[in-house]
């Protein structure tokens, strides 16, 4: 799948709580689990986000999925529990760090995050280079995400061992980016620093920090003038598919859709002239260059005699 996820927002929802419908492990020293007094069933959660998607009128169909990010000390079993719950514990062989699912129409694709910080569970003994209890929370939404993308209905990309996307590359995390002890990341995205899993890239098959982004480079002349067209050229390849098209941005004027292309300023000034290519799964990788066109040459003048 090609990063042609959005963002779409965020809701706090504060209606009450139903009566409980399932039961958590006890904690220790009477069980394994971490003891929460709160447990909601899948149903009831499920029943929850149409609710929220409903009053908020939140669009619902299979272009979307919404993530239910549970607080500390509320707990959920996919069904009365155990076996089954969120951090079940150790005696609980079904017990998850998160989940995905979707209703009987397939019209509501959502995944029920819960709260991970826990000692002793799923990736709370990673670094959290945020030092946040969200950060174990970040690296299993991005585990769901993939497999919502990959299998929304739990009838697609599924393995012959019953793994997902996501499964596959649990215990995978790469190289480090920075950090160290606690500080560690893994990601940099948009300045952010995380730690989070990889996931399997079926380009690579292998898992993945991120889908290896195309070499890219661009001429472009070393003198520009206005109002007289110059020519860039582009080369441009991809690791593992091929380059599938060049998008040219100029700051000024038309774009252009071509290896190389041509292009005009119609003012002298200094521009930045972007590059776009997109490879063969839609994954864009990014050139820029700032060039200066100086103004057209005045024309000498006659003398009459």
């Amino acid at each position: 799948a090609a990063y042609a996820s959005s963002y779409g927002g965020a809701v706090t929802t504060t209606d009450p709580l139903p009566a409980n419908g399932c039961v958590e492990p006890l904690a220790p020293p009477l069980g394994t689990g971490p003891g929460w007094n709160v447990c909601l069933t899948d149903g009831q959660l499920e029943a929850e986000i149409a609710h929220v998607v409903g009053v908020d009128g939140l669009p619902r169909t299979a272009g979307e999925i919404y993530f239910l990010v549970m607080p500390n000390g509320m707990g959920s079993c996919e069904g009365v529990g155990p076996p089954g719950c969120a951090l079940g514990g150790a005696g609980d062989s079904q017990s998850y760090c998160g989940y995905h699912s979707s209703d009987p129409e397939g019209t509501l694709l959502y995944s029920v995050i819960p709260y991970n910080a826990v000692p002793g569970h799923c990736q709370s003994g990673n670094p959290r280079p945020n030092a946040s209890t969200a950060d174990p929370s970040i690296s299993t939404i991005s585990h769901e995400h993939s497999e919502v993308v990959t299998d929304p209905l739990g009838d697609a990309w599924i393995d012959g061992t019953g793994h997902e996307n996501g499964d596959l590359c649990i215990s995978s995390y790469g190289p480090t980016l920075g950090g160290s002890g606690t500080g560690e990341f893994n990601q940099l995205i948009h300045g952010g620093r995380y730690y989070l899993q990889n996931e399997y890239s079926n380009d690579d098959h292998s898992c993945r920090a991120h889908d290896e982004g195309a070499s890219v480079a661009f001429t472009v002349p070393s003198h520009i003038r206005a109002g007289i067209a110059f020519r860039v050229s582009a080369q441009a390849a991809d690791a593992d598919g091929s380059i599938a098209r060049f998008d040219w941005f100029f700051g000024q004027g038309r774009p252009g859709r071509h290896q190389a292309v041509s292009h005009t300023y119609a003012r002298a000034g200094s521009y930045r002239i972007v590059l776009r290519v997109t490879d063969s799964t839609g994954n864009w990788s990014f050139l820029a260059a700032s060039v200066k066109a100086a103004g057209t040459a005045p024309h000498g003048r006659r003398r009459r005699r």
